[in-house]
């Protein structure tokens, strides 16, 4: 390593942070998304065949945002906007035991969901500082259902939508490139609560259950 390399390094991470301001950020999402204790709330009885689900989901998300300097560091206060594309969440036949054997449930559910953000950054005295925090908000979701076989009576598609109360918690780094821009690289778990797939079957057959997500997150923001 060359000493002008090394002295570049160096000035990089002990550059002063900026103060308050707003800022804006950009984020790309890779989760490893899963819909947990499914069951069925339908009339017909038996319990869903799978208890749980799980896919690998992107997303892309933005947030408008306020820094304040603090003791030991800064607040982050933002409100957060992300999508998430498709998860694929397909029930092995038979969807309910003992009840519909050639019956399945296939579903792409997509997600919006709005957070309000509080994170707290770590001045260690670098421009890579840790962070931690948490957010509540809501989420809406709309799943394109189709169960088949049910009964016998062929196929069945229904198109769901609600909205549901929504917690995450998160922690990472952040860098800061120069007085104004900055990267983040940072993991969320997040909780987007009850999806509900439809009801089949003369209402023999609902199967609902938990949406969470443990996301990677890749962000980069800019401060005014």
């Amino acid at each position: 390593m060359s000493a002008s390399f090394a002295l570049v390094c160096w000035l990089s991470l002990t550059e002063a942070k900026a103060e308050d301001g707003f800022y804006v950020t950009l984020t790309g999402i890779a989760g490893f998304s899963e819909v947990n204790d499914t069951e069925n709330e339908g009339s017909l009885g038996g319990d869903t065949s799978n208890s749980s689900e799980s896919d690998l989901v992107g997303g892309v998300g933005a947030a408008l945002g306020y820094q304040w300097a603090v003791p030991g560091g800064q607040l982050r206060t933002e409100v957060d906007f992300h999508y998430r594309f498709r998860f694929d969440f397909d029930e092995n036949r038979p969807v309910i035991d003992n009840a519909l054997p050639n019956a399945g449930l296939n579903s792409d559910l997509a997600t919006a969901t709005w957070l309000a953000n509080l994170n707290y950054v770590v001045d260690l005295g670098y421009d890579i500082s840790p962070y931690l925090g948490g957010g509540l908000g809501a989420t809406y979701y709309d799943a394109d259902n189709d169960f088949n076989d049910i009964g016998g009576l062929g196929r069945s598609s229904d198109d769901t939508t609600g909205t549901n109360f929504t917690w995450a918690v998160n922690a990472g780094f952040l860098w800061d490139i120069t007085e104004n821009f900055h990267f983040i690289l940072g993991y969320r778990y997040i909780d987007m609560g009850e999806i509900d797939f439809g009801t089949y079957a003369d209402g023999g057959v609902n199967v609902e259950g938990d949406y969470v997500s443990h996301d990677l997150l890749l962000t980069a923001g800019y401060r005014f």
